[in-house]
Formats: structure tokens, C-alpha cells, sequence
């Protein structure tokens, strides 16, 4: 961060910091800056199509809300007392709307090493993170593509297996579909080669019953239940990074789904210190019978930047792993089976009690047959527009009927740009329709269609880590038979500012709604690639993050650990 930028954040907490203790500053404008210079961009949901509306206004923003817009001249004459923070050349835009992502504290405690960069199983730096955490009792990967897990050979797991050593270790794919467990972690899990495979997952094993290391879905779990219990501060204080790390890609919001009770736990003692560096939507594994219970007899919550607002549960698995459930088999391997994890039985009573109890209902489904399933369970169950939303995550492909069905519904879906199949260099055309075929290509990542019949669409990075830049290029994306499919730019950004979350506004730039935005170097409609946009300084209730800046090892890789000095910078001052 540059010298001035350093005086300049210092100098707004100090001031905010006056403001409250003594009232000092400009007595008829306490907490009041004014935002010039920059292009605002939204896009106006009222408009069908979305139209984007671009602006040359300054932004005034008082007690964390937009208190006007408007010409700047005229702003700088009725507030002379305002704090003025110039972005000229640059464009902001409403704050970036994670609407699914997974988080497990068990997990982000214990540090876990990022792999995405990995273009093979031979080259893993899994032996470097050995070396760099001696004294850590397991060793965590994540990121990895899919690909390389679900199509490795006996022989490359075995080799992978005999390069992590001695040391209990667990490999993430950055879709959650699939893991690596190394002979290790198998052995502190108890795993048997008569351990049976749970709902929803699959352990691989050869022909005389033992496992190789492979676990898909929920089999997992069967390995992360042995990790070592974090202490509820280390947990609290991983989460807590974690969300930092988001809030440094611009997102404002973040709609966390399947979250346990300890995690639950971590996340309201954030809250009641101040600690939340963005808004947090809570929605409940549903598989934790007496969280669930407990949560319907109470009903929704709101304190503060946190929420708890519904429950999840996931259908089926994924394309990258072969696990979605189809109506008819993958083309690049018709004996694919797919896992499901949740019945259709549990969704339909939880639609009911969860209606009843004021709270939503956001269900994972990725292919056409489970798409198709949840739609009928809705329509037995009456669930219409109007009552608290069902949402669907996913929908990776649909059958022919559903836009109409799913409009009817009222059903909003949320894009998981980073579920869909990848080669293993991280390219996603030849792998989406070598897995489906050439008849379901024209219902796969089907997003435009799905806007064009009405129905709300969202965005979420689910277990990835995708940035909302990256969610936009990926919705964006037009090759071969889906280049009519994609979302334009303008749809992603209506995808990635919008807020289902009433609570939390509707992601548009409106007298009275929280000063929650993002300034970008370029505008992500115009610019040549969306490559060339950055994220420069991020807004939540009026507070500037200057976080690219302020870390430069997360400039270039965004899921690195926030450091200590971007962790205090981005900390909610005191409201």
C-alpha cells in the first residue's frame, strides 16, 4: 500500500473513532463521507431485460447508508463538513453476493495448503507443506481439479499415497465432489475395508475390498470426523480469515450453507465482538436433527451482520465426479452411478416445517434427473411464490421442461460456475460435452434460458473459492453449441450483486440502502477481458477495506491467510 493510502485509512478510523468517542469533526455531519469521481454501475432488476444503468453521480454516505446521489457539485455544497474520498477513473458497483459457499471450521483450522495451481498428481507441493509445518498433526489440501482425482489410476493414487510419507493427510478437490486421503488419515479414521460406504458418498476400493485413498461425496466425512477438535477461538479466529479472504475479492455478502452447530457457535461470538467483516447468511445442515429442531421451534434470526435464515441440504453429487443424477448415463462413462445424500422425503417435510417457521430452504441438485425431482416434491408440496423461497443450487443441466415449471414456482437458482467439469488444465468446454453429450449440451449451464423464463438467478462459488470476477467469467464464457447460453455480462452482474436476502438489500445503488459496494479499476461491462478488472477497495457499511494493497501475497493468490495487518484493516469499526 502506498504512503498516502496508509495515512489516508488511518486518518478515517481515527476520525470515525473521534466521532463516536467525542463528537468532534463537523457537528451537523458526524460519520459522513462523500465518494466522488467514479462511474456507478448497477444493473435495474425492474427492467426485462436487465439493463445496465451507468451513472457519473457522487455518492454520499452517512451512519453506513447511502444518504444521497447526485451531482458532486452540488453533494461538496450542502455537506462541507463530509470526508471526500476521490475514485476518479475508476467504476463501483454494488457489493458482490456470494449466494452459496461452504465452510467447515474443522477444516480452515488447520491452515490448509491451496493445490489449485497442481497440473498433476506428481507435482503436488504437499511434501513442501510437510516440511513448512513440522509440528502440525495433519496436513490439508484443497483446490485441486476434480479431474485429477476422479480419472487417476491405481498405480497414481498408490504413487501420491507413497509421496505424502507418514503423516495423516487429506486432499480437497475445489468442488467438494471428491477427496484424497492417504493410508495415514485412512488408519486414524478407523477406516476397515469393511467400512460401509454413507449416504451420499463412495469409497473407492480394489477388488479384494481396500480403499485407495479416494473418497467421493460425503465419504469424507469419514476422514474430517477424525481431525482433531479445533478450540472454539482457533476456530472463530479461521473463520474469521476466511471471511476477510472473501471480502478482499469484493464480496460484501456471503450466504454459508450446511453449517453445523459449532461452526454456528464460531460465527455468533464474531458477531458479538464486531468481528464479522461482512454480512453472513446462515443456512443450517439440516442433517443435525436437533440443530434443526431447535432452530424451526425458534425461527429466524437476524443481530448484527449475521442471519440465520434457513436450512440445506444437497441432492445429489456432481458433473466433475460423475455423481449427478441423470436421466439417462454420462456419455463418457455410461456405468457412472450417481450419490445422492438427502431423500426426497426429508426435503419435502423440511418444505413443510421450515414454511410454517418462517425460514428458506436452499437445495443442492446438480443433474437433470434430481432437478426434475425436487420440482415435483415442490409441486406436491404447494410450494409457491409468495411463501419463504425453496432455492435451487445448481442445476447444472435440466430437462426440457423445466423453465417453464421452475418460473411457475417461483424458484430462484444459483449458478455454481466452478461444479462443472474440467480437464485437468482447467479448461471447461471440451470437458462439458465429452460428459454430456451433444443432446443435453443445449441444457447444460442453461442460465440464460433460465433469465429468460423469469427466473431469478444467483451466484455462489460452493466449495471452491471462485471470486466473483472469476463466478462472472466462467457465467460468461460462450464457446461451441452454448455460446447462446451463457449469461452477458450485464445478466452476471445483476447475478452477482443481487441479495436474496431481504434483509440485506437488493444489490442497487438507492437512497437508504447500507453502504455496501466495491471499486473496480475498469468496468467489468466494457473492459476487453475481465481479466484486466481489479478489485481496489471494498465498502461494508460505509468502512473502506484497502486490502489488495494492504496484502500483496493475496494479490496473487486470493485464498492465501490474511495477514495480520489485513485482518486488522478490514475489522468493522465499532457501530
Amino acid at each position: 500500500m502506498t504512503a498516502r493510502r496508509t495515512a489516508l485509512k488511518h486518518a478515517l478510523t481515527v476520525l470515525a473513532g473521534l466521532a463516536v468517542l467525542c463528537g468532534c469533526g463537523p457537528a451537523a455531519q458526524p460519520g459522513t463521507t462523500l465518494v466522488t469521481g467514479a462511474t456507478l454501475l448497477s444493473v435495474d432488476p425492474e427492467r426485462q431485460p436487465p439493463t445496465p444503468i451507468t451513472v457519473q453521480r457522487a455518492l454520499l454516505i452517512q451512519d453506513g447508508r447511502i444518504a444521497a446521489i447526485g451531482p458532486e457539485d452540488r453533494l461538496r455544497a450542502r455537506n462541507p463538513g463530509a470526508r471526500l474520498l476521490d475514485y476518479s477513473g475508476r467504476t463501483i458497483v454494488p457489493g458482490f453476493t456470494d449466494a452459496y459457499s461452504r465452510i467447515d471450521g474443522r477444516v480452515l483450522s488447520h491452515a490448509p495448503v491451496t493445490l489449485g495451481g497442481a497440473a498433476s498428481l506428481d507435482i503436488l507441493p504437499t511434501r513442501t507443506a510437510l516440511r513448512a509445518a513440522p509440528d502440525a498433526a495433519w496436513i490439508i489440501g484443497y483446490g485441486l481439479e476434480e479431474a485429477l482425482l476422479v480419472s487417476a489410476s491405481r498405480s497414481e493414487l498408490e504413487a501420491l499415497d507413497e509421496a505424502l510419507e507418514a503423516r495423516p493427510t487429506l486432499i480437497l478437490s475445489r468442488t467438494g465432489g471428491a477427496a484424497f486421503a492417504n493410508s495415514a488419515a485412512l488408519e486414524a479414521a478407523g477406516n476397515q475395508n469393511d467400512t460401509p460406504d454413507p449416504a451420499g458418498g463412495r469409497i473407492d476400493r480394489v477388488r479384494d475390498g481396500a480403499a485407495t485413498g479416494l473418497l467421493l461425496g460425503t465419504a469424507r466425512e469419514l476422514v474430517l470426523q477424525a481431525l482433531p477438535q479445533p478450540d472454539p477461538s482457533v476456530r472463530a479466529d479461521a473463520l474469521e480469515e476466511h471471511l476477510v479472504a472473501m471480502r478482499v475479492t469484493g464480496v460484501t455478502s456471503v450466504h454459508l450453507t450446511e453449517v453445523s452447530g459449532d461452526d454456528l457457535i464460531a460465527l455468533q461470538s464474531l458477531n458479538e465482538q464486531n468481528r464479522l467483516p461482512l454480512r453472513v447468511s446462515v443456512f443450517l445442515d439440516a442433517r443435525d436433527e436437533v440443530l434443526a429442531d431447535k432452530w424451526l421451534e425458534r425461527g429466524p434470526d437476524r443481530s448484527g451482520r449475521l442471519s440465520v435464515i434457513g436450512f440445506s441440504l444437497v441432492r445429489d453429487g456432481t458433473l466433475a465426479a460423475r455423481t449427478a443424477q441423470m436421466v439417462a448415463p454420462y456419455s463418457d462413462e455410461p456405468d457412472a452411478e450417481p450419490l445422492l445424500r438427502d431423500t426426497l422425503e426429508r426435503a419435502e417435510r423440511l418444505m413443510e416445517r421450515a414454511r410454517e417457521a418462517g425460514f428458506e430452504l436452499v437445495v443442492k441438485a446438480s443433474g437433470d434427473a434430481a432437478t426434475d425431482q425436487l420440482l415435483g416434491a415442490m409441486e406436491r408440496r404447494g410450494v409457491t411464490d409468495g411463501a419463504p423461497a425453496v432455492r435451487l443450487a445448481g442445476a447444472d443441466v435440466v430437462r426440457r421442461d423445466f423453465f417453464d415449471r421452475a418460473s411457475a414456482l417461483g424458484l430462484s437458482v444459483t449458478a455454481l460456475p466452478a461444479d462443472l467439469p474440467r480437464d485437468p488444465s482447467g479448461d471447461l468446454s471440451d470437458a462439458l460435452q465429452a460428459r454430456v453429450g451433444t443432446r443435453r449440451i443445449r441444457r447444460t449451464r442453461a442460465w440464460s434460458d433460465m433469465v429468460g423464463a423469469g427466473i431469478v438467478v444467483t451466484s455462489g462459488s460452493g466449495d471452491s473459492g471462485q471470486t466473483p470476477l472469476q463466478m462472472m467469467r466462467d457465467m460468461t464464457q460462450r464457446d461451441g453449441r452454448q455460446a447462446d447460453l451463457a449469461l452477458s455480462r450485464d445478466e452476471a452482474l445483476q447475478a452477482l450483486t443481487r441479495d436474496l436476502d431481504g434483509g440485506n438489500g437488493q444489490g442497487r445503488f438507492e437512497i437508504g440502502q447500507r453502504a455496501d459496494f466495491v471499486v473496480l479499476s475498469g468496468n467489468p461491462l466494457s473492459a476487453r477481458t475481465l481479466g484486466d478488472i481489479r478489485v481496489e477497495d471494498v465498502f461494508v457499511d460505509g468502512v473502506l477495506d484497502l486490502a489488495p494493497e494492504l496484502d500483496p501475497e493475496r494479490a496473487t493468490n486470493p485464498a492465501a491467510p490474511a495477514s495480520t495487518e489485513a485482518r486488522a484493516a478490514v475489522r468493522p469499526l465499532p457501530r
